[in-house]
């Protein structure tokens, strides 16, 4: 039922959307398209770079952990193909404040392709409690008004005791002046786990979402599921309300 809920109102929102796009036909043109390069996916992180930096926020509701989440996260162009990226995570049932840092660099950049590799530092992955370094590779394609992002990430603790691996896919499609659909996704899945850690074996999101850009501002939504198994496996609806910026 909840999950149900969680699709009515991903729906309501889109609708809104659609309404606010065509009411500003007659506007200047939105601001870049950067926003339909998939920059403000969720979960995925896009191949493309801001000119030079980005902002976001996001939170909502995980069903599966049954907890409330909020993830902010900055992005800031150093010099040629240097990003740095910054922020933190926050879930209600660990009441903590974890913090992400890490260091971007563009590796291809055409019409159609881009491509984009990181490292970061991470207080806690899959299977890592005590904190993890990760590695990114990202590529994302732009065919026309649709833009598809696939992510490989590998993360490990220090003594490389415990590591998980991660693909992340999403897309968006340009359906007006200011509004994006599509779906964003996130698999993570443990490589090696200490005995008795009670670890999770793995985690799945994945949802549709839309995205409406304003002049300063894009608001995003996404509705979908979450998995993770432990022991048994858990799911529930999640739901997240998110805003970003790209300067």
């Amino acid at each position: 039922m909840r999950h149900t809920r969680a699709i009515v109102v991903l729906s309501l929102l889109i609708g809104a959307a659609a309404s606010a796009d065509e009411r500003q036909d007659n506007e200047a043109p939105p601001p870049s398209g950067s926003y339909a390069d998939g920059l403000v996916t969720p979960f995925s992180i896009a191949g493309a770079r801001p000119e030079t930096a980005l902002v976001l926020a996001q939170g909502g509701y995980d069903g599966a952990r049954k907890a409330g989440v909020v993830d902010i996260a900055a992005e800031l162009h150093l010099w040629g193909p240097l990003y740095v990226r910054g922020g933190g995570s926050y879930v209600s049932s660990a009441d903590t404040v974890k913090p992400l840092a890490g260091l971007l660099v563009r590796l291809f950049r055409t019409d159609a392709w881009n491509g984009t590799a990181g490292i970061f530092y991470k207080p806690e992955g899959l299977t890592e409690p005590e904190g993890e370094l990760e590695g990114l590779f990202a590529v994302s394609a732009r065919v026309d008004a649709t833009t598809v992002t696939a992510n490989l990430v590998y993360g490990q603790d220090a003594e490389a005791s415990e590591s998980d691996a991660e693909l992340r896919a999403g897309a968006v499609v340009q359906v007006g002046r200011r509004v994006l659909v599509g779906a964003d996704s996130r698999f993570r899945v443990a490589i090696k786990t200490k005995v008795g850690s009670g670890e999770p074996d793995y985690d799945l999101v994945a949802g549709p979402l839309a995205t409406l850009v304003l002049p300063e501002v894009a608001l995003t939504a996404e509705a979908g599921v979450s998995l993770i198994k432990t022991d048994s496996v858990h799911s529930g609806p999640i739901v997240l309300l998110g805003v970003a910026r790209i300067f």
